[in-house]
């Protein structure tokens, strides 16, 4: 306590945990000797977390992540300005982790950019999942494809508000000939997780279908991305 009988608030600061580079080096060890699976969860974040922050203990951060996006799928799946607000985790830390969710959409979009047919609807889906896929907003897609069904290009056309998204067959087109393609997907997001397409969805697969009519082009389907779920309008018999 000082001369003036205040509290002297230096003495009794609670102190961040010890850096230990050793503690560092046997996680990453462990990684490379057994792969995630041989690390819990938040040994998982804590991990990728060292990698953007030097010299500084960040367990006590992997573990408010979790606890607040409860998986690694909710941590790399929220907005940054959500990450930001977890104590501890600066810009640096946030802009990582989203560098990694967008590095799994690059690369699993680049799987499909070999050549390939995409003739199934689970390759469709997992790049629509992998674009779409935990967004607290509505955003529309197009996979652009060449008459083998060989991708193109995949494009967001349109983000819209929470439940909303304002998407016109004329934009849709003007990509179609961008890209000069011969098929097209489209697919959309339900942010609030329902799975059944509503009469706006419905209505704008109708309108695609009979723009794309117009062009020689075919509309191969129109998916809707729920949570981890992907619904086919085509398999539903919209198209």
């Amino acid at each position: 306590m000082s001369a003036d009988g205040k509290m002297n608030e230096g003495r009794f600061r609670v102190r961040e945990p010890a850096y230990d580079a050793g503690h560092r080096q046997r996680l990453l060890e462990r990684f490379e000797r057994l792969g995630i699976d041989g690390l819990a969860e938040y040994e998982v974040l804590e991990l990728l977390l060292t990698f953007g922050v030097p010299r500084r203990d960040v367990k006590p951060q992997a573990k408010r992540l979790l606890e607040r996006f409860k998986t690694i799928k909710g941590v790399l799946d929220a907005p940054r300005e959500h990450l930001l607000e977890v104590k501890g985790v600066g810009a640096r830390s946030a802009a990582l982790l989203s560098l990694c969710r967008q590095l799994v959409t690059g690369y699993i979009t680049a799987a499909a950019r070999r050549g390939e047919s995409i003739c199934d609807p689970q390759t469709a889906g997992n790049i629509c999942r992998a674009h779409l896929e935990g967004l607290g907003i509505e955003r529309f897609l197009g996979l652009f494809l060449d008459n083998q069904h060989r991708l193109l290009e995949v494009e967001v056309i349109h983000e819209g508000t929470v439940n909303m998204s304002a998407v016109f067959p004329r934009e849709v087109m003007a990509r179609v000939l961008h890209f000069q393609a011969a098929a097209l997907i489209v697919a959309h997001n339900h942010p609030g997780g329902s799975r059944n397409p509503s009469a706006a969805d419905r209505q704008l697969t109708s309108d695609l279908h009979r723009a794309a009519e117009t062009l020689g082009v075919r509309l191969l389907d129109h998916l809707i991305v729920a949570d981890h779920e992907v619904v086919s309008l085509k398999d539903l018999g919209y198209l």
